[in-house]
């Protein structure tokens, strides 16, 4: 190895199902009703996810929304 690091792979998801799949998932099990859940999945960044998301929240006439994000997201 001459003092390389060994890289370890990163996988994102190993279920294949997307990032906005999961939340759906997770938000349906917690009893939210999926009429009422929108999934993104065109971004391939935060930055794309918020203007994504907003063209969404428009489309429904979407008032009242929460957004939550993770702190390392936020930086970006």
């Amino acid at each position: 190895t001459g003092g390389v690091p060994k890289k370890i792979p990163f996988i994102q998801n190993p279920l294949g199902k997307s990032e906005a799949e999961i939340m759906e998932d997770v938000l349906y099990k917690k009893g939210v009703n999926k009429n009422l859940i929108y999934r993104e999945e065109k971004s391939q960044n935060t930055l794309e996810n918020f203007m994504n998301s907003e063209e969404l929240i428009r489309k429904v006439n979407g008032k009242n929304i929460a957004v939550i994000d993770g702190l390392m997201h936020i930086k970006r």
